[in-house]
């Protein structure tokens, strides 16, 4: 529980410090800097694993639901954007290594891009 909740904050916070900024070029980059940024405040969450993340920006909520929205760069008319992180995760205290537990920890979330909304 406390992972999906640190988790849940991380990307919150990341997604929300991207969807407000002016002048952003290349989210995917930027939110990554803002994930990392903010699980360093979370040790137990991060052991120096690979973060996968990305961002598709959609221009209304039938994009999201018929899965057409795009990926990459920056886009003025695209107004929502899902933010995804993918994490492998290997638990710091399980006492019978790593290779009985592995496990893959993935949120998306929706947000408004403020600065691109109409």
């Amino acid at each position: 529980m406390y992972l999906s909740s640190a988790l849940d904050l991380v990307l919150a916070e990341s997604g929300r410090y991207i969807s407000l900024k002016d002048g952003v070029s290349e989210y995917s980059a930027e939110f990554e800097r803002a994930l990392e940024e903010n699980v360093k405040f979370w040790p137990l969450l991060y052991t120096g694993n690979e973060i996968t993340v990305t961002v598709k920006q959609c221009k209304d909520i039938s994009e999201i639901i018929n899965f057409t929205c795009i990926t990459g760069g920056a886009s003025t008319d695209k107004s929502l954007a899902i933010y995804s992180f993918k994490y492998n995760y290997e638990p710091v205290f399980f006492f019978f290594g790593s290779s009985f537990f592995t496990s893959i920890f993935e949120r998306n979330i929706v947000y408004v891009q403020e600065q691109n909304r109409i």
